[in-house]
């Protein structure tokens, strides 16, 4: 049975990551990630595991070994948020997506992120999730032109 360092190394190398791209993501050096892998480092932290789930396209439960299922998504319930008809879209067309497509949408996800965090109106939140929502359609196109080799139109 794989251990969570043979599977966090097994998800980084599918995703076509590398130590440092990880460990920027996760806000740490390279050789923690390196060590992480090699098992070196043994108890890592429920976020730090949680972030790289996040990362490397996978669920926590999967990189502790608790499941051989790549990735989970719980369905809604009355513990969770309910998932609205715009964001299952977005998942499914994020789902759709290359790993390259993926991480282009996280990126810029978090982008928008950042700079929404600077603003706390109901308006102006719901004017940027507008945007990032436009943001995400365009970038899907992009992607999707890319991986059919296809010209891009302009709007």
């Amino acid at each position: 049975m794989p251990t969570i360092q043979d599977r966090i190394k097994e998800r980084r190398i599918y995703c076509g990551l590398t130590l440092l791209e990880v460990a920027n993501e996760l806000g740490v050096k390279e050789a923690t990630v390196q060590r992480y892998e090699s098992g070196e480092i043994k108890n890592i932290k429920h976020e730090t595991i949680v972030g790289l789930a996040n990362i490397l396209n996978c669920s926590p439960a999967y990189l502790m070994g608790w499941t051989d299922v790549v990735a989970e998504v719980s369905p809604p319930s009355a513990e969770n948020h309910q998932v609205t008809d715009i964001e299952m879209d977005i998942i499914k067309k994020y789902r759709s997506l290359d790993l390259r497509g993926q991480k282009a949408v996280l990126d810029t996800l978090n982008r928008e992120c950042e700079f929404a965090t600077g603003y706390s109106t109901a308006s102006n939140s719901a004017a940027l999730i507008s945007d990032a929502i436009c943001t995400v359609n365009d970038l899907m196109g992009v992607t999707a032109a890319i991986n059919q080799h296809k010209p891009i139109s302009k709007k």
